[in-house]
């Protein structure tokens, strides 16, 4: 899944997917500054942990959430 966010005139992406060759979830962060940050984890609870307090830190620097509307655990979107 993918999800756009914007700050003025920065942009910013997360991608979610599920490594079935390996067993992780995988968040993959492309920074407005052009940094790429990606991170493994095995458990689903971890995951969805580390969703929720990006979506956070997103809200608290003034990033607005342009597409699709919610981050869930399992990292896909709301029907």
């Amino acid at each position: 899944m993918i999800w756009l966010f914007e700050r003025g005139a920065e942009a910013l992406r997360l991608e979610t997917r599920f490594d079935s060759v390996h067993g992780d979830y995988v968040l993959v962060i492309f920074w407005a500054d052009e940094r790429v940050e990606t991170e493994r984890f095995r458990e689903s609870a971890e995951f969805d942990r580390r969703l929720r307090t990006l979506e956070q830190q997103l809200a608290t620097e003034h990033w607005m959430q342009v597409g699709p509307p919610t981050i869930l655990s399992d990292g896909w979107k709301v029907g």
